[in-house]
């Protein structure tokens, strides 16, 4: 445990040449800070690991991610490996129709950043889509996790649930860790129906009663 030695003992220890480098996430390599942090390790001669379900990226800066943490090992990873050892259960994945959003015409003059916000916003302001959203939700097996990358959206989502009569719950960055302990405590004990939710909820979110999984609104990922 290092946690009470001070900075300049640390950096000595980080940078001595038996240091080893293991970096979840590590298709954000490329990113400036996240890459002088993998360098430095080892003065330049860590033994470094990166770990990614995701190794590549929108801008084309794959092999970035190879040159600074090294080829692929085998045996990979897939999501049939995890399946087939009892590690995640197998998904069936459905894309739905959902109706038609007349403000969405208001942004036919827009273009290329402009066109994906004005979009973006029209969709979550489209009470049918909304609306759908949560019907979809009541008939669908339960728990159900809704997620979209906009906190107001998730909030309108959550408000519109209760009204429909579900045991709904809302978690976003604004709620505190303690609070979304006991919120996702109470969907294992089955007494939560539907947990609306920002997308902190996409990555590392360990609940085993969910069944079902509604993406109320797409990222710019593709």
């Amino acid at each position: 445990d290092y946690s009470d030695l001070d900075d300049e003992t640390l950096m000595r220890l980080f940078r001595q040449r038996n240091t080893a480098v293991i970096m979840d996430e590590v298709h954000h390599v490329p990113a400036r800070t996240v890459r002088k942090v993998m360098m430095e390790a080892g003065d330049g001669w860590a033994l470094r690991i990166g770990l990614t379900a995701t190794p590549w990226r929108n801008d084309n800066r794959d092999l970035e991610i190879y040159a600074y943490a090294g080829v692929v090992v085998e045996p990979k990873i897939s999501s049939s490996y995890l399946i087939k050892n009892g590690y995640a259960v197998p998904v069936e994945i459905r894309v739905v129709e959902a109706p038609y959003c007349e403000e969405v015409e208001k942004c036919e003059g827009e273009r290329g950043a402009a066109a994906y916000m004005c979009i973006r916003r029209a969709l979550t302001e489209c009470e049918a889509r909304n609306k759908f959203i949560v019907e979809l939700a009541k008939r669908s097996e339960k728990p159900v996790l809704i997620i979209t990358p906009l906190v107001k959206h998730a909030e309108k989502l959550f408000r519109l649930a209760k009204a429909a009569g579900l045991k709904a719950a809302l978690v976003t960055g604004i709620v505190k860790a303690e609070k979304r302990k006991e919120i996702y405590d109470a969907l294992r004990r089955g007494e939560i129906e539907v947990l609306v939710a920002t997308t902190l909820a996409d990555e590392g979110l360990d609940l085993p009663p969910l069944r079902t999984l509604i993406i109320a609104l797409g990222g710019k990922s593709k």
